[in-house]
């Protein structure tokens, strides 16, 4: 089968040594591909490209407090994007440009946008350049082109600030992957996914501290209650039985659904009645572990017929609790055999699935 994108590794080394990536995200959202260049290597030939080639908007996301230091305010009070993407003012360079729309004019303002020396009396608006809003989390926090473009800039090792265009077709409808994939090799650029990226970070970053321990008496006796705070400020916790070690050892990743947790709906068949029966299995085997992974307002403005379902955020969360709680290998309690989020790479070694019976 054809490769159609490349590792987030290649990606970066492209990116830090000023190359355009080609980023995709996800169907569920806009489905969309962007050019992105880092903020301080950007040129007018790279400007120019964008332009020529991608023909879409080009904006520039960076960091809140960057646009803080730099006096940039969002666009609107109230941001009603389906998608969330937060616009600020437009600005221009204040000196060095001339109409502020050429290639070397944007290239400027872009690169005064990356440069820590520059402040806000460098700019002026509005003007030819839309710089973003990245979120604080990165793609952890929200999954889009912007938050993207800030966290590669930061695994490159370059300031937290790029360039990004949407890419278009030639007919001026939005390139889907089979057209990127064409526009990739027609022009020689890397591609990656925001979930790959995502993956990336789950595998790499440290995103958790332990806040707490204590014993807790349940049904199915006394566990000892562990709480950790994540960095993007969620409460996650785990109910551990026994010495954990080398040894492999039940383990379960659940993803907090009030629906099922709490009013037992049967309608959510991947998790009804499966964090209760987990932790009635460890309970058995005496050794083990039950991640509960929450989900802020879980169970709040879900669409009517859309089940939750855990995704690979979840089990990379879970993989790094469970590191943390000094799993190696583990055995896996799941409800469905097979079809786990967590592959390779997150630092544990499943060395069985087992099913969880909860009829």
């Amino acid at each position: 089968m054809e490769k159609i994108f490349d590792s987030v590794e290649d990606c970066i080394s492209e990116f830090a040594r000023g190359g355009i990536v080609i980023v995709a995200d996800d169907e569920s959202r806009e489905n969309e591909g962007d050019m992105i260049v880092a903020g301080e290597k950007i040129t007018p030939d790279a400007i120019n490209t964008m332009v020529r080639f991608a023909r879409g908007l080009v904006c520039v996301p960076t960091t809140s407090e960057r646009l803080t230091e730099l006096g940039i305010d969002d666009m609107v009070r109230l941001n009603r994007d389906s998608k969330g993407t937060a616009f600020t003012v437009t600005v221009d360079a204040a000196t060095g440009v001339t109409t502020g729309i050429s290639a070397a004019d944007r290239a400027r303002t872009i690169r005064l946008m990356a440069d820590p020396k520059a402040g806000a009396g460098d700019f002026v608006s509005p003007g030819h350049i839309n710089p973003l809003r990245a979120r604080k989390g990165g793609v952890l926090e929200r999954a889009g082109h912007t938050e993207a473009a800030v966290d590669l800039a930061r695994l490159a090792g370059l300031y937290p600030c790029a360039a990004i265009c949407e890419i278009m077709n030639d007919d001026g409808t939005m390139a889907r992957i089979p057209d990127l994939v064409k526009f990739k090799k027609l022009h020689n650029m890397k591609m990656m996914s925001v979930a790959s990226l995502i993956e990336y970070r789950l595998k790499t970053d440290t995103l958790i501290s332990k806040i707490f321990e204590r014993p807790i008496a349940t049904r199915h006796g006394e566990f000892k209650l562990v709480g950790f705070k994540a960095t993007d400020g969620n409460a996650h916790y785990a109910l551990v039985r026994g010495e954990i070690s080398a040894e492999p050892a039940l383990a379960r990743v659940h993803s907090e659904n009030v629906y099922a947790d709490i009013f037992g709906d049967r309608d959510f068949s991947w998790g009804a009645g499966s964090f209760d029966k987990a932790l009635e299995m460890v309970a058995k085997e005496g050794r083990g572990a039950v991640v509960y992974i929450s989900q802020p307002n879980s169970g709040i403005n879900i669409p009517e017929g859309v089940p939750l379902s855990p995704n690979v955020r979840d089990y990379g969360m879970g993989a790094q609790l469970l590191r943390a709680l000094g799993f190696k290998k583990i055995k896996l309690l799941t409800t469905h055999i097979g079809k786990h989020a967590l592959p390779e790479g997150f630092g544990l070694e499943i060395t069985e699935e087992i099913k969880i019976d909860t009829l």
